[in-house]
């Protein structure tokens, strides 16, 4: 993906400050690549905090395959991210990967309405931090928001349903 302002990848690595018992890791390429390297190093987080480059699209759901939670911390700073649908929360869905995510209304209403996960209160590193904790906890929880989210992506959000959606 994209590793860009805006996406709250900041936050998210500060929030690996109050997190145990867990690798965040960062796949991707672009300007702040460098940035969360000496972030994650300059906050004690080099073991916590994986930042692993640029990776095939191809390859995204067999990467993606081996973790438990997919994290969509955007910030909502213009109207196009407050209201959008990121690809990403559809390659975690068809990973099985339980979600959590910013408040913004599209990921909320489908994250919720599903039971593929948490939504977090605001882009504050210790409320992602609280929100991924709760998930890590709860392992039945955790394990029903995986499967939850396979099954949507299954059974709403494939091409042929999308397509006939749409004269």
């Amino acid at each position: 993906g994209k590793v860009q302002a805006f996406r709250g990848l900041e936050e998210l690595v500060l929030a690996f400050k109050h997190i145990d018992g867990a690798i965040l890791t960062v796949s991707g390429r672009g300007p702040l690549v460098e940035r969360l390297r000496l972030l994650s190093v300059s906050e004690g987080l080099k073991e916590k905090v994986r930042l692993t480059g640029e990776y095939d699209p191809d390859d995204a759901l067999e990467i993606l395959s081996g973790h438990d939670i997919g994290v969509l911390p955007f910030n909502p700073v213009t109207l196009s991210i407050t209201y959008s649908s990121p690809n990403k929360l559809f390659d975690y869905a068809m990973s099985g990967l339980a979600m959590a995510a910013n408040d913004l209304p599209f990921l909320k209403q489908v994250i919720r309405d599903n039971e593929m996960g948490k939504i977090f209160k605001s882009n504050d590193p210790e409320c992602i931090a609280e929100t991924l904790n709760g998930m890590i906890a709860d392992t039945e929880a955790l394990k029903k928001f995986k499967i939850n989210a396979r099954k949507t992506a299954e059974e709403q959000y494939y091409w042929d349903k999308q397509f006939k959606q749409y004269p």
